[in-house]
């Protein structure tokens, strides 16, 4: 299992999380096509919202998940 990620994206090897600079006007996540498959990634976009607190969340997905995101 890995204890560290990139710098940009999670948790380091000392357990602080990083913020993501690159991304200081938001991120753009490309949405699954399935409704199961949309609620299951839930709790991925909420910890990428969160390491991502001034910037905006943009999902792009199919005009069927529209009203979900």
């Amino acid at each position: 299992m890995r204890t560290a990620y990139n710098a940009d994206i999670g948790p380091l090897e000392d357990g602080t999380k990083a913020k993501i600079k690159s991304f200081e006007t938001g991120i753009i996540i490309r949405s699954v096509n399935w409704l199961g498959d949309a609620v299951m990634t839930l709790p991925a976009v909420d910890a990428l919202a969160q390491l991502c607190p001034e910037g905006k969340v943009h999902i792009l997905c199919p005009t069927k998940l529209e009203g979900f995101w």
